[in-house]
């Protein structure tokens, strides 16, 4: 297993974040080359599933590195958690959401937390990405935080679970 870890500071809300990161046809904003989309359910439960495609380009993504995902934890605001079902890597991914604590502390931290498992081969292949993929990451989360601070509606996605 190849573990990828990357905190983020946000001045944003958890709430504000967690809008975003379940806007999942938004996901592109924060994501670069990516389209991502429900295939079963809502979105916000588990068990629910998502697709995710990457490639470089203008438009919808329909060929390239293919992630299907099932929601594995939601804890609305708080944790959301994936495994991911291949087909190019598989293992298990989280966001979690911390609040900063303290009379001069606001906002919250952003934390991404990716497990590859698999094959040997994909495993060292990961870890071999993980020092160009660990900047690329960081970028997208602080994007994520720019997009939520943006956001004017907090609060209102991922009630349902």
């Amino acid at each position: 297993m190849y573990r990828l870890s990357v905190d983020v500071w946000s001045p944003a809300s958890p709430e504000q974040i967690w809008d975003v990161l379940l806007d999942w046809r938004g996901q592109h904003r924060w994501i670069p080359f990516t389209s991502v989309e429900v295939v079963e359910g809502t979105g916000y439960d588990v068990g629910d599933r998502v697709l995710a495609v990457s490639r470089p380009g203008p438009g919808r993504r329909q060929r390239g590195l293919v992630d299907r995902m099932r929601l594995t934890r939601v804890i609305p605001g708080h944790l959301l958690e994936v495994e991911h079902l291949g087909p190019q890597f598989r293992g298990r991914g989280e966001f979690k959401l911390v609040v900063a604590e303290g009379p001069s502390c606001t906002g919250t931290t952003i934390r991404c937390t990716e497990d590859v498992t698999g094959p040997l081969l994909v495993v060292r292949a990961a870890a071999l990405a993980g020092p160009v993929v660990r900047p690329l990451l960081a970028r997208s989360l602080r994007t994520l935080s720019e997009v939520a601070l943006r956001s004017s509606t907090p609060g209102a996605a991922g009630r349902a679970s």
